[in-house]
């Protein structure tokens, strides 16, 4: 099943991630922290905490094979390739969420988007399959664009997404919370944004990393200089 994407070939994402088990090993971690100090970036476990009825990624990568093979996939993309395809990065990240809460990658084929989405909402929010998922207050507005968001910076984080900032910057899954000690890139603001100008629809592209940048820094925690620098997308 693809959700708003590419199709990704199982075979293509199980090769890459055996290739990625030689460097990164069995033990679901990161390679090595940035820096030293206080100002190191330590060891970020390839995990996320659990939500609602949905155990945390590492104990559900264990379970599941396609979700794994998926995660490590994702873990491979640099920030460049993470902003300017991401539709694709998009597509594998829905259905890394959609593994993750639960679905198989053949109950994942036979579903449409809506329903794989109703079913992660019930898993993450613990709504037995009688309680509404539309206009259900205990949801909020959009619930689904809100946890994607969220999973996804997250995701990226644990990732190179991170390199899109210069210093300290990582998700701290056991803290569960964003750290971001640090202020964009110049070098890949620079990179992007040539990319991003070159576009057809650059929209797209620069509203999708607004988004990554609120979810991560925080748009209000952003200086002057690093607005200036997303104003020139």
């Amino acid at each position: 099943m693809v959700i708003k994407g590419q199709k990704i070939s199982t075979k293509v994402l199980l090769i890459a991630a055996a290739l990625l088990i030689v460097f990164v090993g069995a033990g679901f971690l990161l390679p090595k922290g940035v820096g030293v100090g206080s100002k190191a970036i330590p060891k970020v476990e390839l995990t996320l905490p659990a939500i609602g009825l949905i155990p945390d990624l590492k104990t559900a990568m264990k379970k599941n094979s396609d979700l794994r093979a998926r995660v490590e996939l994702l873990m491979t993309y640099d920030e460049l390739t993470l902003f300017t395809n991401y539709r694709e990065v998009n597509s594998l990240v829905s259905e890394i969420i959609f593994l993750w809460s639960g679905l198989t990658l053949e109950q994942l084929r036979t579903m449409n988007a809506n329903q794989a989405i109703e079913f992660f909402l019930r898993r993450a929010y613990g709504l037995s399959p009688d309680r509404p998922i539309k206009n259900n207050p205990y949801l909020g507005k959009r619930p689904w664009p809100k946890q994607f968001n969220r999973m996804k910076a997250r995701l990226l984080m644990m990732g190179q997404g991170k390199n899109i900032y210069k210093g300290r910057a990582y998700f701290d899954s056991a803290q569960k919370r964003m750290v971001v000690e640090a202020d964009l890139s110049l070098r890949f603001m620079k990179e992007f944004s040539k990319f991003v100008k070159q576009q057809a629809e650059p929209k797209r592209f620069r509203n999708n990393f607004l988004v990554f940048v609120d979810e991560t820094k925080g748009y209000k925690n952003l200086s002057i200089e690093e607005r200036s620098l997303l104003n020139q997308l």
